[in-house]
Formats: structure tokens, C-alpha cells, sequence
């Protein structure tokens, strides 16, 4: 049913938003505080499966970042709540095909628009 079909999507996107969150949050201090040669990188474990295939940061404003899931979807990095927003949040479970989002770029005048 289309109800199991939206949980399920949900579940994948939470996890990989989860893995997402850690990878920029290892990255962004360690790069503020420049590179310690002491730290220990290790992997991220990314749980659900599926990936991110596009990561895009805006030239405009520090720390607006947006990310595309494989699966389907569209997010904000907000770095006050150090959380993802949906964008895609208005497409209806009936229309959720329309959740796939090919590529992004963020507008090189206007820094809260995105095109997908």
C-alpha cells in the first residue's frame, strides 16, 4: 500500500540523513580547527542502504548546504538545529514519484533559491 511504501521511504531517508549529519559533523570541526594528526579517522557506518549522489553548497552564504537522495528527495542543512529540513515535504504520498530530484544548483544571485 502506498502508506507502507511513504514509512518505508521515510525510514531510509532518516537513516542516511543520520550518517549525513555525522560525515558533517567530523568534517566541519575537524576542519575548523584545522587537521589533527593525531585524530583516528575511521568509516561511517551508513545504515538503510542507498546513498547520497548529490551534495551542493552554496557559493553565496557559509553553511547552506542542500543534498539529493537516490531515492528520492531534496534537504537544507540547517546549521542552528544541526538538521536536515526537508524541502519536498508539500509532494502527497499519491504523488511521491515526483520526489525524485535529478540534480540541484543553487542560484548564483538570489541565495534562498534552489533549482531542481
Amino acid at each position: 500500500s502506498v502508506a507502507l511504501i511513504k514509512d518505508f521511504i521515510e525510514r531510509k531517508m532518516h537513516a542516511k540523513l543520520w550518517a549525513l549529519v555525522a560525515l558533517f559533523t567530523t568534517f566541519s570541526s575537524t576542519y575548523a580547527a584545522g587537521v589533527d594528526s593525531t585524530y583516528s579517522w575511521q568509516n561511517v557506518e551508513i545504515g538503510g542502504g542507498g546513498f547520497v549522489p548529490g551534495i551542493t553548497f552554496s557559493p553565496l552564504k557559509k553553511d547552506l548546504i542542500y543534498a539529493r537522495m537516490d531515492i528520492g528527495g531534496c534537504y537544507r542543512w540547517n546549521p542552528a538545529t544541526n538538521r536536515w529540513v526537508q524541502l519536498l515535504n508539500w509532494v502527497s504520498a499519491a504523488d511521491w514519484d515526483l520526489t525524485g530530484v535529478d540534480s540541484m544548483i543553487p542560484d548564483p544571485v538570489n541565495v534562498y533559491e534552489l533549482f531542481l
